[in-house]
């Protein structure tokens, strides 16, 4: 007699556990890939069952973009929204646990998720964390966000008049500046044209001026940090009044913007196994301390959602995850809440 799918794993004896029989396909018919592959037995857990080493029906897996193996795809759930300048990251202490076990006290994860709930940004960005808690959670982070900085440099310099600038607004439209006037001394120059600018927007510190490379008489650099400026791509500031003196004003693109901003619900995964593509179909696969053959591996079929394990809830990245798993050159799933 063979060695069964659901047989798959290290000898010995364990803990019984109780499961509910799971066909993740709505008519119970899917194709596997021709040839079978291997899950990577160190990696790979289900810290949401009771037995973290066995890896339950309708689980979503992730491929190695370096070694073709496969791992559970999700790490950890953001319980807490990040935010752009944010330098901590929360997820549930079991979570936590498995990201310390799996990665390490230190290193990356990647973030998956829109910046609003529910939204139609869904993106990854890559978190670098240099401590994790595995009581509360918490992991210690570099922020995540980026804002826009543009500089405007001018041909000559400035000898005195005014300064006036046609900015964005936070609402979309456009705005321009009160004079700001010329000064020989930086830092009231400068002082002059964040002043009209706060007036202007109505966000203290949404753009802020500082001086150029050569001086603020031959250029300002603009970031756009504060309130809701921050983390945001706007349309490039335009000069509506050149200072005396002043002349060809050029303006060049300095950083793009990044929102650092994830809503509770967002996926975190490990470098290099951050897109899912298949799951486990009907089998209980069990972990050991090194690679497992995996005889049976999904590629195409319709899919039953509701009995995916650790499937999102957020629409944003269900929409992600559906993407990824119904490509021209890999795996072919439809899923039964959409309509086709």
């Amino acid at each position: 007699m063979g060695i069964q799918p659901w047989q798959l794993g290290q000898p010995g004896f364990y803990n019984s556990n109780q499961i509910t029989f799971l066909n993740p396909f709505v008519d119970g018919i899917c194709t596997y890939k021709p040839v079978g592959g291997v899950i990577d037995g160190i990696r790979s857990r289900d810290v949401n069952f009771g037995n973290p080493l066995f890896l339950r029906p309708g689980l979503l897996v992730a491929k190695s973009v370096s070694n073709n193996n496969y791992a559970t795809w999700r790490v950890g759930t953001l319980t807490v929204a990040t935010t752009n300048a944010g330098l901590t990251m929360t997820v549930s202490p079991t979570d936590a646990t498995e990201i310390n076990r799996r990665i390490g006290a230190s290193g990356t994860v990647v973030v998956t998720g829109p910046s609003t709930a529910n939204g139609s940004d869904t993106r990854q960005l890559t978190a670098t964390y240099s401590a994790i808690n595995t009581g509360t959670g918490v992991l210690t982070i570099s922020a995540l966000g980026t804002n826009q900085v543009e500089q405007i440099n001018f041909g000559t310099a400035a000898t005195g008049g005014n300064l006036e600038l046609t900015v964005q607004t936070t609402a979309g439209g456009y705005v321009t500046t009160g004079t700001a006037a010329w000064n020989a001394t930086d830092a009231t120059y400068l002082a002059a044209i964040n002043t009209a600018l706060n007036t202007a927007t109505g966000v203290a510190g949404g753009i802020v001026a500082t001086a150029g490379g050569s001086g603020a008489s031959l250029g300002i650099v603009l970031t756009y940090s504060g309130g809701a400026y921050a983390g945001k791509t706007w349309k490039p500031a335009q000069v509506a009044l050149l200072p005396t003196g002043a002349t060809a004003p050029e303006f060049t693109p300095v950083t793009a913007a990044v929102s650092g901003v994830f809503q509770p619900g967002a996926i975190l995964s490990e470098s290099g196994y951050a897109t899912p593509c298949t799951f486990i179909k009907d089998e209980l696969v069990m972990m050991g301390n090194g690679p497992v053959d995996w005889g049976h591996i999904p590629d195409s079929g319709r899919v039953n959602v509701a009995a995916l394990v650790d499937y999102p809830t957020d629409t944003g990245i269900q929409r992600f995850v559906k993407t990824a798993m119904s490509t021209v050159a890999g795996p072919k799933f439809l899923f039964n809440d959409e309509v086709y």
